[in-house]
């Protein structure tokens, strides 16, 4: 890997879209956002990267095989320096905020001072071996430590892979005048090694614990470990089983640790003299692997699921842990700086639900004791959201509708759900319209107030002879009632008429019970069987004259023109016949009433249509007795006409 492509600016709510997956512990509030994503350029694709990286007060020194980059800050944003070498970088280590040390692979170093970022200058460069120490294993370094010191001395101890170990120190007055001692030749392989002052332990085809300041050594077998930190005035050993070790630094005793996990990768961070330990765990049965935060007593803070392999970030004076994930794709081999940060609960739970993963929000919100609203409205709308509801999803709906505070919500959900059956579309507007509002609230109030409508409407549809269907219903839903009243007595279907219009509600009556419709209606009945036009009319009057009293003289020049209707039509039984209708429509208009305070108000409002409707009635009665009495046959025409005659004469 010898250069790399950073691409960077992604936001942690993006993590799933832009990576797949993302990493989080079911049990705590953390997880990880992925800052840049580093990948190989062009020809330098690998399968595999040796990574060497230090977080130093949000600066972020990184190495990828020969390649090192510094950036300014942990977004990754800002490079202030780059090199390139000729050999891998296998170790690297700091000296305060002041030097960073290099070491490659054949040996060689680099010391460079980076007190200033924008200013990153070589302080010095040389060969820990020289040239006739021979090669391979007898050259290649392990691992490199800032040396502990209480002089003004610059120190980094350099562990070799054939167990010897070498002092390089920096002259306080010249910089530039170094000088590289061995300190020890263990003469064995070594595969890891820990530095805690002023011990450095070492383990490979032996182990060895190196006191540096009185130059003593305690030689044993090998642990058989894969990493080392030290703890506590101890060492923490990851054995090559999974197994947690600590190693006493003075009698080199190692003694086995209870842990309920095998673990792959360990790192122990130092905070204001806090100490914490990293693990990563193996896989499981399941397939899954973890991070966990432990205390030094090893209880745990958080555990984060991973997906990928990772590197762990050593980090000097950092609030959040860093972390490097390999992940291989079809382009290669990609690295992902990330980091772990603890998140709210509430907007934990909603990534929880935004993936649908409502059984994982429920314990979540169950053990973090928050509402778990968001997850039973995620649930309802994972219903409304379905086409085609059934009975099931209809009483599924209810119970989680019953779990839920929002009364606006429920109220809207009980409009927007699509059924199969009409009677559970019923349920949900008796539902609604049910709801008891806690607190006021225009918008609910308003939305309560359409489902107890649309509940009444619907009674009234399911009371007509007409075809139930959801089709049927959805355009009776919106259609105008009167418009609806008079094609049913076009159709003579008078029953349903009758049904439709004592059931209007308020707002058809406000906006559509006019005088225009009214006239449209009589004339509509003047085409029915006197019947189903009587038995329409005890319906239709009463109706009318409690909510529209001026459509009275409407009703009255009807009348007279309906009863000389009978008289052209009957003569042989008028006015006997009109009579009879003049009664069933007087009965009707509450005129005899005299008590009412509804025909009060007509006499005050309608003075001439009511004189008009007594003398109708008083000439239908004389008619009848010249007829009865005299045999004279006098037209109710007529009769009006020589009224209205003696009337303008009188005046």
């Amino acid at each position: 890997m010898g250069d790399f492509e950073i691409e960077t600016g992604f936001v942690s709510a993006d993590e799933t879209i832009n990576f797949g997956t993302r990493c989080m512990g079911m049990d705590s509030l953390y997880e990880t956002a992925t800052v840049a994503c580093i990948k190989t350029t062009g020809a330098n694709q690998v399968s595999d990267v040796n990574l060497n990286c230090i977080i130093n007060n949000n600066r972020v020194i990184f190495c990828a095989n020969t390649s090192l980059k510094l950036f300014k800050d942990t977004t990754l944003n800002n490079i202030a320096f780059a090199a390139t070498f000729s050999f891998p970088i296998v170790g690297i280590s700091i000296w305060g905020d002041a030097f960073l040390i290099v070491c490659l692979s054949n040996a060689n170093f680099k010391v460079f001072n980076i007190q200033d970022f924008n200013d990153v200058k070589l302080v010095t460069a040389g060969s820990i071996v020289d040239g006739s120490s021979g090669d391979g294993v007898d050259k290649e370094c392990l691992k490199v430590f800032t040396e502990l010191r209480f002089d003004e001395i610059i120190s980094f101890l350099v562990i070799l892979r054939n167990g010897k170990i070498f002092r390089i120190k920096l002259e306080t007055g010249d910089r530039s005048n170094t000088s590289v001692d061995e300190m020890f030749d263990l003469d064995f392989e070594t595969n890891t090694a820990s530095y805690s002052y002023p011990f450095v332990l070492l383990d490979g085809s032996k182990s060895a614990i190196v006191n540096t300041e009185t130059n003593t050594v305690l030689a044993d077998g090998p642990y058989h470990i894969k990493s080392v930190c030290p703890l506590e005035n101890k060492f923490l050993c990851l054995g090559d089983d999974g197994h947690l070790y600590k190693v006493c630094c003075l009698t080199a005793l190692a003694f086995e640790l209870e842990y309920d996990a095998l673990l792959e990768d360990l790192l122990v961070l130092e905070e204001n003299g806090k100490e914490s330990i990293f693990v990563v765990t193996r896989k499981n049965e399941k397939g899954e692997m973890f991070i966990k935060l432990l205390q030094p007593n090893f209880s745990q803070v958080f555990s984060v699921q991973l997906f990928h392999p990772v590197y762990l970030v050593p980090c000097i004076v950092s609030d959040e842990m860093y972390l490097i994930s390999k992940a291989h794709n079809d382009t290669g081999l990609e690295l992902r700086f990330q980091y772990i940060y603890e998140v709210e609960p509430e907007l934990r739970l909603k990534k929880l639900v935004r993936r649908q993963r409502f059984q994982e929000a429920e314990q979540f919100a169950k053990t973090f004791n928050i509402s778990n609203e968001i997850v039973l409205k995620a649930k309802v709308e994972q219903i409304i959201e379905k086409t085609d509801c059934d009975t099931d999803d209809i009483e599924h709906l209810l119970v989680l509708l019953d779990g839920i505070q929002d009364d606006l919500f429920k109220l809207c959900v009980c409009n927007k759900v699509d059924c199969r059956q009409l009677a559970d579309l019923r349920k949900l507007y008796k539902y609604g319209s049910s709801i008891s509002l806690e607190k006021k609230d225009e918008d609910a109030e308003l939305q309560r107030q359409l489902l107890s409508e649309l509940l009444f409407k619907f009674d009234t549809f399911m009371a007509l002879s007409c075809k139930h269907t959801i089709n049927s219903w959805n355009e009776f839903a919106t259609c105008n009632l009167i418009n609806k009243v008079k094609y049913f007595l076009k159709q003579h279907i008078v029953e349903d008429a009758i049904i439709v219009y004592s059931r209007l509600n308020q707002d058809t009556i406000g906006k559509d019970m006019t005088e225009e419709n009214i006239e449209d209606i009589v004339t509509i009945i003047n085409n029915l069987p006197t019947t189903k036009c009587t038995q329409f009319l005890s319906t239709f009057i009463p109706v009318t004259m409690s909510h529209r009293p001026s459509a009275l003289p409407i009703f009255v020049d009807w009348l007279r023109n309906k009863i000389v209707h009978f008289e052209e039509r009957d003569a042989e039984h008028f006015p006997e016949n009109g009579i009879d209708f003049a009664n069933i429509i007087f009965k009707l208009l509450r005129v005899d009433e005299k008590n009412s305070i509804l025909f009060q108000w007509q006499c005050t409002l309608y003075q001439k249509p009511i004189n008009d409707l007594r003398k109708l009635i008083d000439g239908l009665k004389i008619l009848q007795n010249l007829k009865n009495s005299y045999g004279i046959k006098v037209s109710l025409v007529t009769y009006l006409q020589v009224c209205s005659y003696h009337n303008i004469s009188n005046e």
